[in-house]
């Protein structure tokens, strides 16, 4: 028997192995209560205190100031009386209108050669529809309407550009025009007193027929 005691363990062996690992994991299981109270303290944003046992700084909050800084004012648009909004409207579009007429009449101020085609170009568009004589009467009262003006243009620019060309041009139209006007006023009238003579010849010489 002596041989199997030595090669298996008695009781008692087992009891002495069992008290043994029962005192370390005692003596073990404080310092794991105090490694996983750190690990939570950590993971939980825990106390100061657990905090800086770990080597970990608190974190430092800033107090709220008592004088804060005043906040920047909006600046507020400027407040435009509404008189004054409808002049400032109609300046601007007295301006646009002055702009736009005299870039309709810069025709007249050009040079007298291309200022005899733009004449030319209406009585080709006008004579045809009217005749000769009523289209010479018809552009004369234009012509003249605009001569009669104090200014033609309606801006300063204008004026100095184009003012004294077109009024040149306007008066040798005119010029033409009542030339032609009077020929064919002293044609119409030869014509209309050949037809008045005519009948007065034929109406005499009827009447004379009858006395005989």
């Amino acid at each position: 028997m002596a041989t199997t005691r030595h090669q298996l363990p008695e009781l008692h062996d087992f009891e002495l192995a069992a008290a043994s690992t029962a005192g370390a994991a005692a003596a073990a299981a404080p310092a794991a209560a105090a490694g996983d109270g750190a690990s939570a303290a950590c993971a939980g944003g825990g106390s100061a205190t657990a905090a800086a046992a770990f080597g970990a700084a608190a974190p430092i909050v800033a107090a709220p100031s008592q004088n804060p800084a005043p906040a920047t004012p909006r600046p507020q648009p400027e407040h435009v009386p509404l008189q004054q909004q409808d002049e400032a409207l109609l300046q601007r579009l007295r301006h646009d209108a002055a702009l736009l007429l005299d870039a309709d009449l810069s025709a007249l101020g050009g040079s007298p050669q291309a200022y005899a085609a733009y004449a030319a170009d209406i009585r080709a568009e006008y004579q045809p529809h009217y005749g000769a004589a009523a289209y010479a009467a018809g552009r004369c009262r234009v012509l003249r309407g605009f001569l009669q003006r104090p200014e033609l243009y309606f801006t300063s620019r204008g004026r100095s550009q184009h003012e004294a060309a077109a009024r040149a041009n306007l008066a040798a139209e005119l010029a033409e025009l009542e030339a032609v006007a009077r020929e064919v006023q002293a044609e119409e009238g030869g014509a209309e007193a050949a037809v008045v003579e005519a009948e007065a010849i034929a109406s005499s010489g009827g009447d004379n027929g009858r006395d005989e």
